[in-house]
């Protein structure tokens, strides 16, 4: 399936503004109109800053962290995120932060919790599934990944689920109030764990975590949980519904999958690659540099686009259309260099085992007459709702 793009070459893409909101809604159509014209782009939004589109460009500054820093904030403009480290730290110290939480997030700590997504996945399609009809965002993803989450990667008890997840994740909450609520569920998450014996989980290693043999600080675990809620909640969710709602648009691949559920882990990095999780991250030049030619002077600060990067002509032949045969998917979903997302094992699990559920239970599920996408803008991107409707159970 391909997409037409509204955005023509008369676009002024000086004004691009990954938070507004009608942009958001052609958002890679602008990707790729820019990365058409040069794979760097100025943009006087938000005081004025660079987006690099293109792929190589964005492996480039992904990697080079002595040049492109990320110790002066990820998003332009700033989110509340100054405090999250390892995110928000250059090496060396950002793989000090880094280290006692990479155990908790290898290959066999996510295959561990694969039975109890699958299990929270169930339970949620048993309370719509009689009712012929449900918004897979509110009703679904939104619910499924922080159940995950605060169950089995941040331990919190059975009875005090719920309060979590309701606290995090309300009827018509958004990303931007998931930013602003983190610090406070962060805060309660740390009185109750200190309360719980430990665990010997991953925030028992944030407790006892230590930089040059010196205890990181209450301030840091508290940026180091919010970075964890933020990180392992909204970006997954978004790549759910993105793919569930393509699937509905093209029945074809929805059928294929259902035919041969063995395929969808590598539609999983396809729609990876075509929904990236987080859409930018920022850095700021620590010298006089230059991106393919364009001068960045020191202090100057960059986007990079990594759904941009996702959908480069140079490295993705067909970059519009879903092909789960694609020979070469290097996709950056995860980003790239140092700072490349600890979570990925995780959320690849969570993606696919929601996806496999929904089509096991409710295969021939459509879009709900009248419905319509929208998303809202900002650095992560997805249906804000998508509505279907299926035969009742």
């Amino acid at each position: 399936m391909t997409s037409v793009s509204p955005v023509g070459p008369g676009f002024d893409l000086g004004t691009f503004d990954i938070w507004d909101d009608e942009q958001a809604q052609h958002i890679y159509a602008i990707f790729a109109e820019m990365n058409r014209r040069a794979p760097v782009t100025w943009t006087a939004s938000h005081g004025g800053h660079w987006v690099v589109t293109g792929y190589e460009q964005v492996r480039e500054v992904g990697q080079d962290w002595a040049t492109f820093s990320s110790a002066h904030g990820v998003q332009v403009p700033s989110v509340g995120l100054e405090s999250t480290p390892p995110i928000t730290v250059d090496p060396p110290l950002q793989r000090l932060y880094r280290r006692p939480l990479a155990p908790f997030f290898s290959p066999s700590a996510a295959q561990g919790s694969e039975a109890a997504t699958r299990r929270h996945a169930d339970t949620l399609i048993d309370g719509f599934v009689g009712h012929g009809r449900c918004d897979l965002a509110a009703d679904y993803a939104e619910r499924l990944v922080p159940l995950v989450f605060f169950d089995e990667v941040l331990h919190v008890p059975a009875e005090a689920l719920d309060r979590f997840v309701n606290k995090f994740v309300h009827p018509g909450s958004t990303p931007r109030d998931h930013t602003a609520i983190a610090p406070e569920v962060a805060r309660d998450l740390v009185a109750l764990r200190r309360a719980m014996p430990p665990q010997g989980d991953l925030i028992d290693a944030v407790f006892t975590a230590e930089i040059d043999g010196q205890p990181i600080t209450e301030e840091e675990i508290l940026g180091v949980i919010v970075l964890l809620l933020l990180g392992g909640t909204d970006t997954t969710r978004n790549v759910i519904t993105s793919a569930l709602h393509y699937m509905a648009l093209d029945p074809p691949v929805r059928t294929m999958l259902i035919e041969d559920p063995g395929r969808t882990e590598r539609a999983v990095e396809e729609f990876l690659r075509m929904f990236a999780p987080v859409q930018t991250i920022g850095r700021t030049a620590m010298r006089d540099t230059s991106i393919a030619g364009e001068p960045i002077p020191a202090g100057g600060k960059l986007v990079c686009a990594l759904a941009a990067a996702n959908r480069d002509p140079a490295e993705f032949g067909h970059p519009e259309e879903f092909d789960i045969d694609r020979v070469s998917n290097r996709h950056f979903a995860f980003g790239v260099g140092p700072h490349r997302c600890l979570g990925s094992n995780l959320a690849r699990m969570e993606i696919r085992v929601a996806i496999e559920r929904i089509l096991a239970r409710i295969p021939g599920y459509e879009l709900a007459p009248g419905w319509a996408y929208c998303r809202r803008g900002g650095f992560v991107h997805g249906p804000e709702t998508l509505e279907i409707v299926f035969p009742a159970a």
